[in-house]
């Protein structure tokens, strides 16, 4: 073998990091994460920012931030927890200008701004689960001042159910009742539209309007959906995480490939969305 083709043989294929900055705008946005990102730009027109201090605390690729960008605010901080979105966010053509970048821990851990900083606070969800604004509501109302609005998109219950419960399924058939629990426990930490406005008043916001609107992907196999870009660089580290490691995992998540491709034979595994896009004020 030469040098040259032993050294391609041994080439690392590309990183998480890397495919994930690679197939977002093309595959990950399109089929999910502009749910969570289009009503918040269109609710633009009635949110004036001009002049104002605005935090975008989940930047993601940028497209809200560019939005925003266009109303001239006084100040713009774009944060992220993940590296992968904030690189792509600082490549946005129309961020290069007036835009501070943040790199944090997720909102829910805190955010590193004072208390009453901004005037407008936004946040959404994205396929991944870096960012739930449910979590994070308590952190993201602290840094709006009284009066000041924040906005955001989230996920509610049912989001994912199908491939879920599935895997609930595989998981008590294996005895898994561990697994089975810490399952459960997440797809309840989502609200329903009837939690939503108990929820936002204890978290001290007014004025509420809320959106909500049920979407669905869908997929031709258990195999397409298993090797999607959305789902294996979007929830399926998280979901892995909540089942735990080794054979019983493995065995699961093929038991869910099968049951897709047996129970949904001839036609197309749909799966839900369920989005919640909430605009209000912080009590003052």
């Amino acid at each position: 073998m030469s040098k040259a083709l032993a050294t391609a043989a041994v080439r690392p294929g590309p990183s998480r990091f890397e495919r994930l900055t690679r197939v977002y705008q093309s595959e990950i946005y399109p089929l999910f994460d502009h749910w969570f990102t289009d009503p918040l730009i269109e609710g633009l027109q009635a949110i004036p920012v001009t002049g104002k201090r605005v935090l975008d605390a989940a930047v993601g690729a940028g497209d809200l931030s560019a939005a925003l960008r266009k109303q001239a605010p006084g100040l713009l901080v774009a944060m992220d927890p993940g590296g992968a979105m904030l690189s792509l966010a600082m490549e946005h053509e129309a961020l290069q200008d007036g835009v501070s970048f943040n790199r944090a821990g997720s909102p829910g851990l805190g955010l590193p701004f004072a208390e009453g900083v901004f005037d407008h606070v936004f946040c959404r969800a994205r396929a991944d689960g870096a960012v739930d604004p449910w979590a994070s509501l308590v952190e993201l109302v602290r840094v709006c001042k009284a009066g000041g609005r924040v906005a955001f998109s989230a996920a509610l219950r049912g989001t994912w159910a199908e491939p879920l419960d599935l895997l609930k399924e595989a998981l008590e058939r294996r005895g898994e009742k561990a697994a089975c629990s810490s399952l459960v426990d997440y797809q309840l930490r989502f609200p329903t539209a009837e939690d939503i406005p108990a929820q936002l008043e204890s978290a001290g916001l007014v004025d509420v309007k809320v959106r909500i609107e049920s979407k669905q992907i869908l997929f031709r196999s258990g195999r397409e959906f298993f090797f999607s870009s959305l789902i294996e660089l979007g929830p399926l580290r998280l979901w892995k995480s909540l089942v735990g490691k080794g054979e019983p995992l493995q065995a699961a998540f093929a038991s869910v490939k099968d049951a897709i491709d047996t129970y949904y034979s001839g036609r197309s595994f749909t799966v839900t969305a369920n989005v919640a896009t909430v605009t209000s004020l912080r009590k003052s």
